[in-house]
């Protein structure tokens, strides 16, 4: 619970709603495929599902691919059609149609991933959807935006697609350079828990498809010595009942503090 954050855009025409997860870590946008059904019936009993039966402006494509992530795979084939996020089309989408999904990736609550990485880490070697987005001016901007609310709060979460929405944020806003145009790697100034330092510069990926934070090992160890993590296997637990007595964990970004507080890891 609580892991994945997803919204719900439109395959095909007439459109098919799908729960998708925006994946800030991956390039390729996949949707679960009909035909995965035929083998796999419970998986469609709670899960919505793309039909390119159904579709008028389906088009062919049938080349196969495969993707792996960092826990998880699917395969299938390449599929092209009409897309809607929101109010935003883009017509002609290349995308994976699902037929082969891994079992920790049949158990989330999604029916495919929406990447808005670059496009030179695509498995399915085409255009995402956002830089389709973009060639196609369907956004006024090349900029995209999360605003990631908690499951208790009344106001849901956002995907801005073409700009930012300043409600939604205070200050100003820090930027910094993009290292290398695979995915958003940036480089981090320093980690410091309290104001003591643990780290020093190294590069990272801001990632909206994982709820984990991952970090070299020996820096990671440092950290969970002082929250009181527990290893089981290449991950640290944490005892949420010591929530009150944890310290504040701080990433600097082209000098800029952000805190994390122990109740946002």
């Amino acid at each position: 619970q609580d892991v994945y954050y997803y919204g719900i855009m439109s395959f095909g025409t007439p459109k098919q709603l799908v729960n998708i997860m925006f994946d800030t870590g991956s390039a390729d946008l996949w949707v679960a495929s009909s035909d995965y059904c035929t083998t796999n019936n419970a998986y469609c009993s709670d899960h919505y599902t793309y039909s390119h039966n159904v579709s008028k402006t389906y088009i062919k494509n049938g080349t196969t691919f495969s993707i792996q992530y960092g826990i998880g795979s699917v395969s299938g084939y390449i599929s092209i059609d009409d897309i809607v996020v929101g109010e935003l089309q883009v017509n002609g989408q290349y995308f994976g149609e699902a037929t082969s999904i891994d079992n920790s990736t049949a158990s989330t609550k999604f029916d495919g991933i929406f990447g808005l990485a670059y496009p030179s880490i695509s498995a399915i070697g085409t255009a995402p959807p956002f830089v389709n987005m973009i060639k196609q001016n369907v956004v006024n901007e090349s900029v995209f935006a999360f605003y990631l609310n908690r499951v208790d709060e009344k106001t849901e979460g956002e995907l801005i697609l073409g700009g930012i929405d300043a409600n939604h944020y205070t200050g100003n806003i820090t930027y910094t350079p993009v290292v290398k145009q695979t995915y958003w790697l940036i480089n981090i100034d320093g980690m410091y828990i309290n104001s003591q330092i643990v780290s020093p510069n190294y590069p990272a990926i801001p990632d909206s498809g994982t709820s984990l934070l991952y970090g070299p090992t020996k820096y990671m160890d440092q950290v969970n010595k002082v929250i009181g993590g527990q290893k089981m296997g290449n991950l640290y637990l944490v005892d949420c009942s010591t929530i009150d007595s944890l310290p504040n964990v701080s990433f600097v970004i082209s000098n800029t503090s952000f805190v994390l507080e122990p109740k946002d890891y």
